[in-house]
């Protein structure tokens, strides 16, 4: 096995505490110390980090602005490898390309430090061509899992769409015959219409209003207009039931019963009476259109895991009511953000922010090291980073944090 990294202090060389040089070198060691510590970088990266320990306790010697200047060139040296390196595993060896990659800089770079006057700039664009390669490839792999959200998604959002309308249709159905119709079959034909163009389509304006004429069309006719207007429209309402119940695939056996009772129910309505409660048609256990889109309190939209083609994604719910859209800063996350996050409550992953849903807000992050994908709502995440759960790990400049915490540790009694 390797062998741990430690960093140099003044204690190491018997340096008088207090004096210039120890206390520079102290502070590069704890600074060095604080990034062999990061539970973000796997060991190579610390190992190809820690080249870089020497030939910048040098230059701290003779500029001082290493430790003053955030936007100093090393410091931006040092952060943008860990950026590089966000989301490896733990345990990535030096065979991964990024790794390859990034230990041929630092190896560069060592030689480079050595050379007064040299410049860091080159090895800077190497690593922001590195990282931006790397995030590019991450997001062209998620097309298919994202696919496969917004199919999932779009199914939930039209049965919440039939269970709404459905609620508000069958809260007064004049016979139980067209209230089992349309919850069994008819529920069916408006979820294909909403899946072909929503509230707004023509397919669900035109089956909506096929639905509404069958329940008129059942009720008493006490006027010589109304019962000339359903003698009118007999004809085109079953020619309109027919063509929802072709698109469905119900076929001419399983529908006969209904267009029976239907024929019988209109004649009672032609003159004037109410309809007669009968035993509406029975049902086969096990058939796939028994009943029609759940009912909103009770739809599936927790967490659940979505397969196709060998592409995975756990999604963690849907919202029934996206939440409204809010005004975001800059220090918000977005698209192109590393995060770290809780998957469950005993899974914490960190992925890519690939892409956000412009509907429902929610969000797919990714990362090649896991095999799927995770969809989870928008809400869900700002809560995370709200409580502190959740990190913007790609915001986190690794240099800066470990000065910091080794100021901390300087300033301690």
């Amino acid at each position: 096995p390797p062998l741990p990294l430690c960093a140099v202090k003044s204690g190491d060389l018997d340096l008088p505490l207090g004096k210039p040089e120890a206390i520079t070198l102290d502070t590069m060691g704890l600074i060095f110390e604080s990034i062999f510590d990061s539970p973000d970088l796997p060991d190579t990266i610390k190992a190809a980090i820690a080249r870089l320990h020497i030939p910048l306790l040098k230059l701290a010697i003779t500029d001082p602005t290493l430790f003053a200047d955030s936007m100093h060139p090393a410091r931006q040296l040092i952060n943008r490898l860990a950026r590089a390196a966000i989301g490896l595993p733990r345990t990535t060896g030096w065979e991964d390309p990024v790794c390859k990659r990034i230990g041929s800089v630092t190896t560069a770079v060592r030689a480079t430090l050595d050379r007064k006057g040299a410049s860091l700039e080159p090895y800077l664009a190497e690593l922001d061509a590195l990282i931006g390669e790397r995030d590019q490839a991450v997001r062209r792999a998620i097309a298919g899992h994202v696919l496969l959200v917004v199919e999932y998604e779009k199914e939930q959002h039209a049965e919440h769409l039939v269970n709404s309308w459905l609620h508000t249709t069958l809260a007064a159905m004049p016979a139980p015959e067209i209230a089992s119709f349309i919850e069994k079959y008819w529920s069916q034909v408006m979820l294909s219409a909403a899946l072909a163009g929503g509230t707004d389509g023509t397919r669900w304006h035109q089956d909506s209003t096929t639905a509404a004429e069958l329940i008129w069309s059942v009720r008493p006719k006490d006027s010589a207009e109304e019962r000339k207007r359903l003698a009118a429209m007999a004809s085109s309402l079953l020619r309109r039931i027919g063509a929802g119940l072709d698109e469905i695939g119900v076929t001419g056996a399983e529908r006969s019963p209904f267009l029976n009772s239907l024929f019988d129910l209109q004649t009672a309505a032609l003159r004037a009476q109410a309809p007669i409660a009968t035993t509406p048609p029975a049902t086969t256990p096990g058939d796939p259109c028994q009943a029609g889109p759940r009912n909103t309190a009770e739809a599936d939209t927790g967490p659940r895991i979505l397969k196709r083609d060998g592409l995975r994604v756990h999604h963690l719910g849907v919202p029934i009511r996206p939440a409204p859209p809010r005004r975001r800063s800059p220090a918000d996350w977005q698209v192109g953000d590393w995060l770290r996050f809780r998957a469950t409550d005993k899974e914490t992953l960190c992925g890519l922010c690939c892409w956000q849903s412009p509907s429902s807000g929610t969000v797919v992050l990714f990362n090649p090291a896991w095999s799927y994908a995770v969809a989870m709502p928008a809400t869900t995440l700002d809560q995370q980073l709200g409580a502190g759960v959740a990190q913007l790990v790609s915001r986190i400049a690794l240099f800066d944090a470990a000065a910091e915490s080794a100021l901390s540790r300087l300033e301690m009694p």
